[in-house]
């Protein structure tokens, strides 16, 4: 039997709400230009011995330009959807119903799976 069963590692700690607005651009731009990155230098070069070096160089050089253009381009992105999309305000839990991202038992107040969430519009019935 695993002796460790009781012993648990600590969880590392989360970095503060406000630091979403650097982190994630960050991952987003880290993401989008290595796909990218690595799909145009697959498209030029192929499968050669050192393609892999070739997609981290530019894959290097592309990351030191997404990333502050993502910084200044996606609060300009957020407005635009803003005005594209209709938003509405999320449903509040009741109260006493646990911390925030953790699903409540059932019979606390929330949906769950036998009584489903009214869709945003109603259908339309015919006489």
């Amino acid at each position: 039997m695993n002796e460790t069963k009781g012993l648990r590692m600590p969880r590392p700690r989360k970095l503060p709400a406000r630091a979403q607005v650097v982190v994630m651009p960050m991952i987003l731009s880290f993401l989008m230009s290595g796909i990218v990155s690595a799909i145009s230098t697959l498209r030029v070069v192929g499968f050669a011995a050192d393609t892999h070096w070739r997609i981290l160089e530019a894959w290097s050089v592309s990351y030191v330009v997404a990333f502050p253009v993502a910084l200044v381009v996606l609060p300009i992105v957020r407005r635009i959807v803003g005005l594209l999309v209709e938003t509405h305000p999320l449903p509040q839990a009741p109260q006493g119903a646990g911390r925030p991202g953790r699903t409540p038992l059932a019979g606390q107040g929330m949906a769950t799976a036998a009584t489903p969430i009214a869709c945003a519009r109603p259908t339309q019935t015919s006489p």
